[in-house]
This record gives C-alpha cells, sequence and structure tokens, in this order.
C-alpha cells in the first residue's frame, strides 16, 4: 500500500498526513453510504481510552458496525478528542480480499 509511505510521526507519535490526504469526498461518500449492521454489539467509552471523547466514541461504534462484514478495506483517521473525521479510505477494487477477521 503506497500510500501508509506518506504517513510521517511527528516528535511526539502522532501521524503527520499530507495536506493531499484530507478527507476525499468520493471515498467519504463510500463510507457514509455503508450499510449499518445494528445486531454487532456496541462499544462503549469504556471500551477505548479515557482520552476518546464521546462522538469519537460513537465514530468508533459506527465504524465496526458498518465494516464488521466487509470483504475489502476501509480505514478512517480521526482525532480522538473532538471526533472529527480527518482522512478515509476506502478501497473496494482491491485484487485480493480479506477473508480473515482483523
Amino acid at each position: 500500500m503506497s500510500f501508509i509511505d506518506d504517513f510521517k510521526i511527528d516528535d511526539k507519535g502522532a501521524f503527520v498526513l499530507p495536506f493531499e490526504l484530507r478527507l476525499k469526498d468520493q471515498e467519504f461518500l463510500k463510507y457514509c453510504h455503508l450499510d449499518v449492521d445494528w445486531d454487532i454489539p456496541s462499544i462503549s467509552s469504556e471500551d477505548l481510552p479515557d482520552e476518546f471523547s464521546q462522538k469519537a466514541v460513537k465514530l468508533v461504534d459506527l465504524f465496526r458496525r458498518k465494516t464488521a462484514h466487509l470483504s475489502y478495506e476501509c480505514m478512517l483517521f480521526f482525532d480522538y478528542k473532538t471526533g472529527e473525521i480527518i482522512y478515509c479510505f476506502v478501497e473496494d477494487n482491491l485484487d485480493v480480499f480479506i477473508f480473515d477477521e482483523i
């Protein structure tokens, strides 16, 4: 995955995303239109680090419910303090499909 090479880590251990990797409309639209599986058990704030805001907890919970049964890669980078999505990656045209749980 060549886009991984674009990520840098700053002196505090955080990802630094190049400007061109900010939220892409088409991939975000694909993510937004994924079906939600409400039968998946929810994630609560106790399941995540204390620093996660309530909005970030809801984002992680919804992401898990949307991507639990996908056979392709979907990734969100988000601010865990605000719950704001910074980058969305959806690759549904892969030649290789994922068959095991990640």
